[in-house]
């Protein structure tokens, strides 16, 4: 365990996305975007989340695979007012700004590539401590909790593809500064 300060956080974000990241335009009516949209209905009804994430397949989602210099990229899938699949395509090197995800939840699954995960602390005097890092390996699902900060990374020379699940629909994050 690291317990070394880092941060202070930075003035809250509103609703926009997570800075640092290349928003490309939707996917919401290819084949896999009806695909995933019909998967998310179902998953609202039935209240499980995790096997859409699977149910995706990777060769399909292949396709919409894209990657940009400026930042690593953000694809909506499938979105309702509850919930959204969002595709990121990260280039070695790139990681989004630490980070939480509001009130809301999400699970990524790693399609392509090992991203690196920093999990933080914040302080009572407004610091952020690192608690762990991990690796996290082609196929795993990662969760993020309500109150989680942490930063996603690309910790080789080869790239990174996850598919994320969040619900409510990314809202109100926080960036932190490092």
């Amino acid at each position: 365990m690291d317990s070394r300060t880092v941060a202070a956080p930075a003035a809250k974000a509103g609703v926009a996305p997570v800075p640092g990241a290349v928003q490309l335009p939707d996917a919401t009516r290819t084949e896999v975007g009806r695909l995933a949209q019909s998967l998310l209905e179902e998953a609202l009804c039935e209240g499980s989340f995790g096997r859409l994430l699977v149910d995706l397949d990777v060769e399909a989602l292949a396709p919409l695979f894209a990657f940009a210099p400026q930042g690593y990229t953000r694809r909506v899938l499938a979105s309702t007012s509850e919930a959204e699949i969002l595709l990121m395509g990260w280039l070695p090197g790139q990681e989004s700004t630490v980070h939480d995800h509001g009130d809301g939840w999400g699970l990524v699954r790693v399609l392509v590539g090992t991203a690196r995960e920093d999990r933080f602390r914040e302080r009572a005097n407004g610091e952020l401590q690192v608690m762990t890092t991990r690796a996290i390996p082609t196929g795993a699902i990662l969760e993020e909790c309500p109150g989680d900060i942490h930063r996603v990374a690309v910790p080789s020379r080869h790239v990174l593809v996850t598919l994320h699940v969040y619900a409510p629909r990314l809202n109100g994050c926080r960036s932190f500064v490092v």
